[in-house]
């Protein structure tokens, strides 16, 4: 009967500390899900940028060629 006891106090224990690391576990779970939507929004903002930065790029580059082919037009008259 003591041995039982015992045993049933372990298990006890062990239920209560098993618990408790799932409590911490779920924590862990929704900070890391807090993480990742935060990184989810930086990495659509970094796309949107490069993205804006592209069609600069181009044209920057179609504004440069227009500026050249003017100057050579002018300069053939």
């Amino acid at each position: 009967m003591k041995k039982h006891k015992e045993e049933k106090n372990k298990l006890e224990e062990e239920k209560k500390k098993l618990e408790k690391e799932k409590k911490q576990l779920e924590e862990e779970k929704k900070q890391l899900e807090e993480e990742k939507k935060q990184l989810e929004f930086e990495v659509m903002g970094a796309n949107e940028r490069e993205k804006v930065l592209r069609q600069l790029i181009v044209l920057s580059w179609g504004c440069f060629t227009v500026v050249i082919a003017m100057c050579l037009g002018m300069g053939k008259k």
